[in-house]
């Protein structure tokens, strides 16, 4: 996630989501993943206004980074967690493209807590009664860390992968006689 820096003395920083800040549409990303020869990668191409589409710029970063920075708080729609500051070159190279101060935070194995209603282990809205409530308060099913659920850094802009295994899978409950998906030629009456 890239943080624009608030204020670096109190480690305030601002979530740079497509949603808010619409220069984040600048930059696209492609996956490489890992294979004998070399390791995973992520390529981060910058599109430059008014320059040629052929003058991308592109950073490359470890999809499994070492992680030498340091640990900074992040906080995405009230769910706070820790991440890693990627450092230098990685901040310094967005900063530039964007003309304010950046972070890359990279995630690595934490997670946050999902907030609200909508999580999926959340109450029914049948159950928000006082009969229900209290019987769910005398009922020992497991503390509230185990039913918390948890997510990464996921927001509105989410990343598809798709695989010939999912869809293969979806192609398998299609009904008898419809045309089926591939992934590397769609058939012209495939959606989506």
């Amino acid at each position: 996630m890239l943080l624009r820096v608030d204020d670096a003395e109190t480690q305030e920083y601002t979530n740079l989501l497509i949603g808010r800040f619409l220069e984040m549409s600048l930059f696209t990303i492609e996956i490489h993943f890992p294979h004998a020869e070399r390791a995973g990668e992520i390529f981060i191409r910058y599109s430059n206004p008014g320059e040629s589409l052929l003058a991308k710029e592109i950073l490359r970063v470890p999809l499994q980074p070492e992680v030498k920075g340091q640990e900074i708080k992040v906080t995405m729609h009230q769910s706070a967690t820790v991440a890693y500051n990627m450092g230098t070159e990685y901040n310094g190279w967005f900063s530039e493209r964007l003309g304010y101060d950046v972070i890359l935070a990279y995630l690595g194995g934490n997670l946050r807590p999902v907030l609200g209603n909508l999580a999926p282990n959340a109450r029914k809205a049948g159950d928000s009664g006082w009969l229900s409530t209290i019987a769910n308060t005398l009922l020992l099913r497991g503390t509230a860390e185990e039913e918390q659920e948890h997510i990464t850094f996921a927001d509105v802009a989410p990343l598809l992968v798709v695989t010939e295994a999912s869809l293969d899978n979806v192609s398998a409950r299609l009904p008898e006689g419809q045309e089926k998906c591939k992934l590397r030629r769609p058939h012209p009456k495939c959606r989506g």
